[in-house]
This record gives structure tokens, sequence and C-alpha cells, in this order.
């Protein structure tokens, strides 16, 4: 009973982060493609429908491997170390961009 608790609760553990952090990136999209990226709104637009359709199809794949090969906690805990990974790496690299354009600006403003 211990193992089956433990793992409900990694995998609802797992789809609440997942979804807050799709819907914090689904919202806020759009004005960081048209804003940071100087997108045009319908590029940009365009951009979040290709991106949000790619994360609902992503799960089929999951759901062929899952079934076909690694079954379904291989499939859950494989995808969700790669999912942190993925997410680490974007967090820092944007900050990278962050203190980079910080500095510019700062550099900017001393020859001013």
């Amino acid at each position: 009973v211990f193992v089956w608790l433990l793992t409900l609760s990694f995998e609802t553990g797992n789809e609440c982060c997942e979804r807050s952090a799709y819907y914090g990136i689904n919202t806020n999209l759009v004005n960081y493609l048209k804003f940071q990226l100087n997108q045009s709104s319908v590029a940009a637009v365009s951009n979040l429908t290709n991106w949000s359709g790619t994360c609902y199809v992503i799960p089929l794949i999951g759901a062929f491997l899952a079934d076909a090969y690694l079954g379904r906690y291989w499939t859950i805990a494989s995808f969700s170390i790669i999912y942190v990974f993925a997410n680490k790496t974007e967090l820092t690299r944007m900050h990278q961009q962050r203190e980079g354009r910080e500095q510019e600006q700062q550099h900017e403003e001393e020859n001013s």
C-alpha cells in the first residue's frame, strides 16, 4: 500500500508542476514573443498555436513508447527527468540573457 501511495503522490505532484508550467508559459508567451523578441502579433499568435499544438501531440509519442517499449512508470519517470533538465536549461539561458541585457544597458548609461 505504501508503494502505491508514493507512486500516486509522485504522479500527482508531477502533473501539478507540469500543468503549472504549461499554463504559466502559455499565458505569457505572446507578450514575450511580441515585446522581447519583437515579433508581429500574427507571428506571435502563430508560434503560440504551434507550441500549444505540439504540447498536445507529444503525449501521443509517450503513450506509444509506454505501450510498446518502456511501460507506464518508466515512461513517466524518464520524460519527467528530461522535462526538469530542459526547464532548468531554459531558465538558466533566460537568466543569462537578462543579465547580458542589464550589463548592456549599464554600459550604455555610463557612456551617455
